[in-house]
């Protein structure tokens, strides 16, 4: 009969002891909410044509909604948030300065409205920019 008490203490023991670590461990984190915003359209190379100064002028993202700019000015400056500094356009050259650090990319213009930034004509990755619908362009 003592086996069976001392048995019967340790498993009503192990319960409690389990309970007590569940209550103690953090929530589960909240389900991903599934992005519910309008698909991107498709993008294809449509304009073989170098890209040209005048068609950069404006306001383009990596993101759909637009909330991350790059802003190309007619003047020859540019902003991407925080950060500002010069272009220019050669060919399919786009250089940008800022301060004493130079970046040079191939341009690859794929309609008016998206680009294409590599680095290098013949590069397998490239970063699609769009043009965003609103500007603040000087």
């Amino acid at each position: 009969m003592r086996v069976w008490g001392l048995v019967f203490a340790l498993v009503i023991g192990a319960a409690a002891n389990a309970a007590a670590q569940q209550r103690d461990l953090p929530p589960a984190p909240p389900t991903p909410t599934p992005y519910s915003g309008p698909a991107p359209g498709p993008i294809a190379d449509l304009d073989q044509s170098a890209m040209l100064p005048e068609e950069l002028v404006g306001s383009w993202s990596t993101r759909t909604d637009c909330r991350i700019r790059l802003e190309f000015r007619a003047d020859g400056s540019f902003s991407h948030g925080s950060s500002a500094g010069t272009w220019t356009l050669a060919d399919d050259t786009l250089t940008q300065s800022y301060g004493e650090r130079r970046y040079r990319n191939h341009i690859n213009q794929l309609n008016t409205d998206a680009f294409v930034l590599s680095a290098t004509a013949d590069a397998d990755v490239g970063v699609i920019h769009i043009r965003c619908a609103t500007q603040s362009v000087q």
